[in-house]
């Protein structure tokens, strides 16, 4: 179980460093209190909002989750798009477990765990593959008429049920 938790603000820009700590110490807190084994995942949209450059972003994330972990956070996210070289860079600069989204330059798995990356998260992209395959399933249905995709996958009804059993 965990909670994420985000310096992100809908207008774009970044909430304060010290609100950031505040709350991760808040956390840190209860889950002493709770005895709640939870992770505290601290978000970091330096680079998912692009706030200043490749260089500028990666000067902001290190600052940023270097004081998340020492204020208690369990591991560091940091999404957006990114270079391997910088992402190898947050890994050794990021003091705690760090988490990246996958990204065209972030899909080398084998490297990312060489370099010691702690996650590796899919984001959107599973839903949105899956919207595209609806689209164009749809999309063929409307032109052509042909429902064969719909009625030959591999997929049955009893094996979807199988994914949701208890």
């Amino acid at each position: 179980m965990g909670v994420n938790i985000e310096d992100g603000c809908s207008d774009g820009s970044l909430s304060s460093l010290d609100l950031q700590i505040e709350k991760i110490q808040a956390l840190v807190a209860l889950k002493e209190e709770t005895g709640i084994p939870f992770v505290i995942n601290a978000r970091t949209c330096a680079f998912w909002y692009d706030v200043a450059g490749e260089e500028e972003n990666l000067s902001i994330a290190i600052e940023r989750g270097r004081a998340f972990a020492q204020a208690g956070a369990d591991c560091v996210f940091v999404p957006g798009a990114m270079s391997l070289a910088t992402a190898k860079t947050l890994i050794q600069e990021i003091p705690c477990p760090l988490n990246l989204i996958l990204t065209p330059q972030t899909q080398d798995i084998q490297t990312l765990n060489q370099a010691g990356l702690a996650r590796l998260s899919l984001g959107s992209g599973p839903v949105r593959a899956t919207y595209q395959g609806v689209i164009e399933l749809a999309q063929k249905i409307q032109q052509e008429q042909d429902f064969t995709a719909l009625l030959q996958t591999p997929l049955t009804y009893a094996k979807a049920n199988e994914y949701f059993k208890e």
